[in-house]
């Protein structure tokens, strides 16, 4: 937790705060630019509502539908993922959710590197930077390659920052 708030640019870190709150640790934070700040903690997704600085689930019946459907796409499953992108829509014009921004994504990204991305070269060639404690933040944008190879990512708009699991040790 020491090493992933401070990586948040000021006007997220109440946000980041909060995923540390309560009992469930979180799993996953996923910012993808132009899409709705995400969390996954305690077997459900939040995402964050900066109006009233808290965490709101998001309706997981579509999901739930899916497990016991796996194997076709129901209209009533489609007709659901409508109702909740217009629901995220009408959400986002009241201020009700948070939509992440390319420079959120440039910023954590920059203070994750120790504002040093060269250094961390090899690291963004294999897709993702560990960060103190155990915790890694995936990356993706547009592959440059070069003779065939990965040699960076550019551009780069979506981090999934999965917090690392904390095992006690037994007695030895």
């Amino acid at each position: 937790m020491e090493t992933v708030i401070p990586i948040f640019p000021p006007h997220l870190r109440v946000f980041a705060a909060a995923c540390f709150a309560g009992v469930d640790r979180p799993e996953e934070i996923r910012l993808r630019a132009g899409q709705p700040l995400l969390l996954y903690r305690g077997g459900g997704e939040f995402f964050w509502n900066p109006k009233e600085e808290s965490l709101t689930k998001i309706n997981q019946e579509k999901t739930n539908q899916e497990n016991i459907n796996q194997e076709r796409i129901t209209q009533e499953s489609i007709n659901q993922e409508k109702i909740n992108q217009k629901n995220i829509r009408l959400m986002q014009e009241r201020g009700e959710v948070y939509i992440t921004k390319k420079q959120d994504v440039t910023d954590i990204l920059s203070a994750a590197s120790t504002y040093s991305l060269y250094a961390f070269e090899e690291e963004i060639r294999s897709g993702f930077l560990t960060l103190f404690g155990g915790h890694r933040i995936g990356l993706a944008g547009r592959a440059v390659c070069e003779g065939g190879m990965l040699k960076t990512l550019r551009q780069i708009s979506f981090l999934n920052i999965r917090i690392a699991a904390e095992h006690p040790i037994g007695d030895l």
